[in-house]
């Protein structure tokens, strides 16, 4: 992952084109199967095709290669990164602006609502859309990285735009409120180190679905 070259302009209008496309598919067109709304394929599929186009099919095989010991502290630390990163916001936010109102996310409820082995389908859709939320984030986040590597930071300026980026895609799923679009944004701050510090996107996929798996388990025993 330290050794992605520099994106041409050319590359990157291509892969920023399959991204935004991507995005759009997923978020304005339902694809049902039963009552599962499985259009988060069509994040994978673009994404996945976004960063063949940035990086070659080579480089992008090599982005998803399988991880390599001792990645359970690795992911765990960016897991704990993501809950610290998301309990600092929200003490900010209320230092400054009082009670945050937050949208209790739509899978809840929905979850409490049907039998444990429709539970379990619903999940596994959940999971696949984390797989696209991680792979189109990689395909703004590493060009970013690319293009900014004279910088000593780097990696903190093209993570942060991502976080933000991120959290702008969700305004309207939180039907704007803005204290909680910080908070989902920016929580995927240690997904994305997961991604460097195990070298492999997959890093922050699993540290996506951990975070996830543990805030979904929460809220439905409660």
């Amino acid at each position: 992952m330290n050794t992605l070259e520099v994106i041409s302009q050319r590359r990157a209008v291509g892969g920023f084109v399959l991204l935004i496309i991507g995005y759009l598919l997923s978020s304005r067109i339902s694809l049902e199967i039963s009552f599962f709304n499985i259009s988060c394929l069509f994040l994978i599929l673009f994404s996945y095709s976004a960063l063949i186009v940035l990086f070659g099919y080579q480089s992008t095989k090599d982005l998803l290669k399988p991880l390599k010991r001792p990645f359970v502290r690795k992911i765990l630390s960016a897991v704990g990164l993501s809950f610290l990163i998301v309990f600092g916001i929200s003490i900010v936010l209320m230092m400054f602006f009082g009670e945050v109102a937050v949208t209790q996310n739509g899978n809840i409820p929905f979850l409490k609502s049907i039998t444990v082995k429709w539970q379990l389908v619903s999940l596994l859709i959940i999971f696949l859309n984390i797989i696209g939320e991680e792979l189109w984030v990689a395909g703004i986040v590493l060009p970013i990285a690319t293009w900014l590597t004279e910088y000593k930071f780097n990696w903190l300026l093209a993570n942060l735009i991502g976080c933000l980026i991120f959290a702008l895609i969700h305004l309207e799923i939180y039907k704007f409120n803005i204290a909680i679009c910080l908070i989902v944004g920016f929580s995927r701050y240690g997904f994305s180190m997961a991604w460097k510090s195990n070298d492999t996107l997959r890093g922050g996929i699993y540290a996506h679905l951990l975070y996830d798996s543990l805030l979904l388990a929460v809220n439905i025993l409660l």
